[in-house]
């Protein structure tokens, strides 16, 4: 099972993150630290917290220029080995028993390429050096299953909500370089058209969002329809063939589509954040 933890200055989001994953139930995993360009000493200066905790399963790759997440996520991939893989960013959070539970899913059923869980949006707000959570609630609680055309409009789910077999990679790709923060969309589409993929109805992971700092990225805005145009057509026409890709993808102006915080409250909304910040 490989880890792949992206990470650029925030020192103690990683360190929080490293505690997640020493907590969980399943222990046989690489963890793979990616520092995309960030404070080498701040990164060292963590991890020699867990040095002895860790061991031989810690794997970490400095890039020395950052080329984007999705960049970072494939450093990742080409820096470990193993069967199952996982998206952990710095800021995000799993319940115990992820782990153990999807792997045993995954096991359990070979046919999948993939599992998700539920997650939980967690709202937090900084105190001092500290982060406080002051709300939870499930996002997109309407899901429970993963279908494609679920997806087609909105991305529904999350990196750390979703554990994959490695060989996918070989049938859709690796992760799209060249979007710079909804790669994880484009790799989910593909996933799903590549085959089944399972979902574990309750709560395994959780995705923090603070109103005031925003996401990880670069603070660009810019057309997710356009962007995602090519690939919503081609899981469309996978689904329905040509005639539903006429009926789904003939729209009229197209939207700049935005996953705000007030969204969030209204929607339980999971995926598309157009506007991150560092």
């Amino acid at each position: 099972m490989a880890l792949i933890m992206r990470t650029q200055n925030r020192p103690g989001f990683l360190d929080r993150a490293v505690q997640d994953v020493l907590e969980q139930a399943w222990a046989d995993w690489q963890l793979v630290v990616v520092n995309d360009a960030g404070d080498t000493d701040q990164v060292a200066s963590v991890l020699d917290r867990y040095r002895n905790e860790l061991g031989d399963r810690l794997t970490v790759v400095n890039n020395p220029v950052s080329h984007g997440m999705e960049a970072a996520s494939n450093v990742g991939l080409a820096n470990s080995h193993s069967e199952f893989v996982n998206i952990h960013d710095d800021d995000d959070s799993w319940q115990p028993r992820f782990l153990l539970e999807t792997l045993t899913h995954l096991r359990a059923h070979p046919d999948e390429e993939a599992v998700a869980t539920r997650t939980t949006i967690v709202m937090e707000r900084q105190v001092g050096p500290d982060w406080v959570t002051y709300e939870r609630f499930p996002s997109w609680p309407e899901l429970h299953a993963m279908r494609l055309l679920d997806f087609v409009k909105l991305n529904r789910i999350v990196p750390i909500c979703l554990v994959y077999r490695r060989a996918v990679h070989d049938r859709v790709g690796l992760y799209a370089e060249d979007y710079p923060v909804i790669g994880d969309y484009v790799f989910h589409l593909r996933l799903l058209q590549a085959g089944e993929v399972g979902f574990i109805d309750h709560a395994l992971a959780n995705w923090h969002h603070r109103p005031a700092a925003g996401r990880r990225g670069d603070g660009r805005q810019f057309d997710v329809h356009q962007q995602l145009r090519p690939h919503r057509v081609r899981a469309v026409a996978a689904q329905q063939g040509p005639q539903g890709m006429d009926r789904q993808e003939r729209p009229g102006p197209a939207p700049v589509h935005q996953c705000s915080e007030p969204a969030l409250h209204e929607r339980g909304c999971s995926g598309l954040s157009v506007s991150v910040a560092g």
